[in-house]
């Protein structure tokens, strides 16, 4: 389903002739030049024809020393549909957390513990702040008030597996391209991909995808990210994250660091218990990382296991001031504050109310 509309696709067509797609290399990033002409630009993309292939056609790339070997066997484990841990994606806001629990919306009071859930039209996958809101998506768009999902008639293809907030814009990323949703209506800026991931910095958008790359849009144009000694090694990204001029990527292979310009390789063997990451959260000057074995924490180029977290498979992280949540596999809804470690929610909540039923 392409959902541009007549006016922003003749821009987009007019201006197709200056854009296009090139590789990772070591010049700074530019400015960009505000959401309307990135969208515009985007939506170009988008109408040209064999987008795929001009996407994967880069002319150079940046190199980090080493060697490692895409886990393609992995990237299907994690991806398996069906494969759906109790806890997907998680949100703290203040004394509320939110979370996507077996498809639904449960959103838990940190001063009552108290939790609510609402069901959805189909099985929820993530959550998002954005514009003073918090949005939880499916195979539909979803707005939260309190403890209810109000249907929003944003329309796209395909199932949501990421959310971002960029700029004005509302970013769906879905298992069939990347829509951005603002004032101006709902655009298709890029077809045929599975948007994994996505973070903004400070001037433009990386997205990551499965099985087709990491791209940065930079104000003029997107370039593929990848490391030229294995190109493969980006090909499915798992997390995204963003601080402190840092970008933090999740892949099957371990952890990338980039730092404007050059990206840092972190595997097994520099600490992380297990090379395929499933979170990051960069908050603050510590990162944590959450892997199918285990979670560490980042800082000053050292991992540290996060006490009772170390075995867990990790499905999301979040945090608040000194609240670290995270999604766990065998315990549920995690709330670790100082050294102290409580079970906000059990994984066994799936059975007792019965929302395996009611979903799917």
């Amino acid at each position: 389903m392409k959902t541009t509309t007549t006016l922003i696709a003749a821009l987009g067509i007019a201006a197709l002739a200056g854009i296009s797609f090139v590789g990772c290399d070591s010049e700074p990033e530019t400015g960009n030049n505000g959401f309307v002409g990135q969208l515009v630009d985007s939506v170009a993309l988008a109408v040209a024809d064999n987008l795929h292939e001009a996407a994967r056609t880069p002319e150079s790339a940046n190199v980090v020393d080493g060697d490692l070997h895409p886990a393609t066997d992995l990237a299907v484990e994690i991806y398996d549909p069906e494969f759906e841990p109790a806890v997907r994606d998680l949100l703290a806001n203040g004394d509320t957390v939110y979370a996507i629990y077996d498809g639904a919306l449960l959103v838990y009071d940190l001063t009552t513990n108290d939790y609510s859930l609402a069901v959805g039209d189909d099985a929820l996958t993530t959550l998002v702040r954005h514009a003073g809101s918090i949005f939880a998506a499916g195979e539909r768009l979803y707005r939260v008030d309190g403890a209810e999902l109000i249907p929003d008639e944003t329309e796209f293809s395909g199932r949501v597996k990421s959310l971002c907030s960029f700029d004005a814009s509302l970013m769906i990323g879905t298992d069939c391209g990347l829509y951005a949703r603002n004032l101006l209506g709902t655009t298709l800026l890029l077809e045929d991909m599975n948007i994994s991931a996505m973070v903004a910095d400070r001037d433009g958008l990386w997205i990551g995808t499965h099985g087709d790359g990491l791209y940065r849009w930079d104000g003029d144009k997107y370039r593929q990210r990848y490391l030229s000694r294995d190109k493969s090694l980006f090909d499915h990204v798992t997390a995204l994250a963003y601080n402190h001029d840092h970008v933090y990527l999740g892949t099957v292979n371990g952890m990338f660091v980039f730092d404007g310009g050059n990206w840092k390789t972190l595997t097994t063997e520099d600490g992380l218990p297990g090379n395929v990451v499933t979170s990051i959260d960069a908050a603050g000057w510590v990162v944590y990382v959450g892997t199918n074995v285990g979670m560490v924490s980042y800082f000053e180029d050292e991992f540290s296991p996060v006490k009772n977290l170390e075995t867990q498979m990790i499905t999301s992280i979040d945090r608040v001031e000194n609240n670290l949540f995270a999604g766990t596999v065998e315990d549920g809804i995690v709330l670790k504050s100082g050294s102290v470690v409580k079970t906000l929610v059990e994984p066994q909540l799936q059975s007792e109310q019965g929302l395996a039923a009611v979903i799917h």
